[in-house]
Formats: structure tokens, C-alpha cells, sequence
């Protein structure tokens, strides 16, 4: 089990490569990110399933990640959040199950 940081902000997830050796994933192209202090720099991306728990409940979805370095840190961007149905309540500050919007 690896902690994450959610980050609202952030349109990618980001796991360290050397936590994904071994697990089964479809490495894709290299990919262009500007960080939040305005550096720009290029990572690996690839395909895989994302699992994490909250409040117990265990999620599993498709998902694009960016294969960060040994210095990146681990983040769970919101694509993944909001194809899990998950948002974060400005007030607690903790994830909570808020479904799926149709519009």
C-alpha cells in the first residue's frame, strides 16, 4: 500500500515508477508536465489499473498515470477521482463518495 496525496489541482496522477515494477500496465509515449512552481518537465505515462481504499471501501478503476520519478511524490489527480465518483469536502477536507454527474 503506497500514500497518496489528493490534489485537486491536479489533472494527472502521478506514482513513483519504481512502485509499479512488476504490476501489469500499458507503457505509453512520454508526456510533457508543467509542475506548480512553472518548471516544465517529461515523464512516462501508462495504463493501468488504479486500487486504493477510502473510509474502507476499496476502488478499482482504469486510469492514465504518470510514471513519476524517485523525487515525484505520489498524487491521485482528479480524472481518477471523478471516474471513481469520489470529491473532496472543502469543509472536512476528506474524500467523500459524491456519484456521478450526467448532464
Amino acid at each position: 500500500m503506497v500514500k497518496v496525496l489528493v490534489d485537486t489541482g491536479s489533472a494527472v496522477t502521478i506514482i513513483p515508477a519504481r512502485l509499479l515494477r512488476g504490476i501489469k500496465k500499458t507503457n505509453l509515449g512520454p508526456i510533457r508536465l508543467r509542475m506548480a512552481d512553472g518548471r516544465t518537465t517529461v515523464r512516462r505515462s501508462a495504463d493501468l489499473y488504479v486500487s486504493f481504499r477510502v473510509n474502507g471501501r476499496r476502488e478499482k478503476i482504469p486510469a492514465r498515470v504518470v510514471l513519476g520519478s524517485s523525487r515525484d511524490a505520489a498524487i491521485l489527480g482528479v480524472p481518477v477521482l471523478e471516474t471513481a465518483g469520489y470529491g473532496v469536502d472543502p469543509v472536512s477536507k476528506k474524500l467523500v463518495k459524491v456519484g456521478h454527474l450526467v448532464a
